[in-house]
């Protein structure tokens, strides 16, 4: 944590937290005139839990989306918008593969030590976020689904 520059802060907070907030407030104002829209927002485990290998400045942002989500849930809900949030945890993609491409075995004890004995797949992502975007979940807003395989169950 400590090695961490003011401008790493900064520059994680702007993108996750001002950046998501800008694009929720926009949206909103042009929501409030329809109803039965949500929003599905992308948080994380480490926004739970807080993270050693994502590091406090990402986790702080994503926990930041949760309450973000959380307060856009209340603001929506006099004019039946929802606002959910999923929190994947690891997630197999391109950028995992370009991160341990030098720590194969760092990447096979992870995975080993896995509840699920693997990474999770985006498209068990993309099918959270459907079906929080669906009729099916018109009565859940506020709420975060975890994605993460076991590795946190609160």
């Amino acid at each position: 944590m400590s090695e961490r520059l003011v401008w790493d802060w900064d520059r994680v907070f702007a993108v996750n937290v001002k950046g998501m907030f800008f694009v929720c407030q926009a949206a909103l104002r042009h929501m409030m005139e329809r109803k039965g829209i949500c929003f599905v927002n992308f948080g994380s485990i480490s926004g739970q839990v807080g993270g050693v290998l994502a590091g406090a400045d990402y986790s702080a942002s994503k926990a930041a989306v949760i309450c973000l989500t959380k307060s856009l849930a209340k603001a929506g809900a006099p004019y039946g918008i929802r606002a959910n949030f999923v929190a994947p945890g690891a997630i197999y993609s391109p950028m995992l593969d370009q991160h341990y491409q030098d720590h194969a075995q760092q990447m096979e004890r992870f995975e080993a030590n896995h509840p699920f004995g693997r990474f999770g797949k985006a498209v068990e992502v993309a099918n959270a976020v459907l079906f929080l975007a669906s009729d099916e979940a018109s009565h859940i807003t506020g709420a975060c689904l975890d994605i993460n395989g076991e590795t946190l169950m609160d």
